[in-house]
């Protein structure tokens, strides 16, 4: 296994887009067994009317790439914009 491979990532949600319900349903499918309040949160707090204020949720925190890159994946196709970075754990 490369380097590459083991390094662990977050997956920030930078923007909800114009359907949250749609980025609630795929929080859903990415986090194991959110509440739905949790998911109703995370999806809150870039819809803020002071999102520059507020950091960008973070919706998967230490993963593999691969698993940050499917659920950044799915977020884009509910019409979020969702970003990896260098996981901060």
């Amino acid at each position: 296994m490369t380097k590459e491979n083991k390094q662990l990532v977050d997956v920030h949600l930078v923007d909800v887009g114009n359907d949250p319900v749609e980025v609630i349903d795929a929080l859903g499918h990415i986090k194991s067994n959110p509440s739905f309040n949790e998911a109703v949160d995370l999806v809150k707090g870039p819809m803020s009317t002071s999102a520059w204020n507020s950091p960008p949720a973070v919706v998967l925190a230490g993963v593999n790439m691969s698993e940050a890159e499917s659920a950044v994946y799915e977020l884009n196709e509910a019409g979020a914009v969702a970003e990896i970075k260098p996981s901060s754990n």
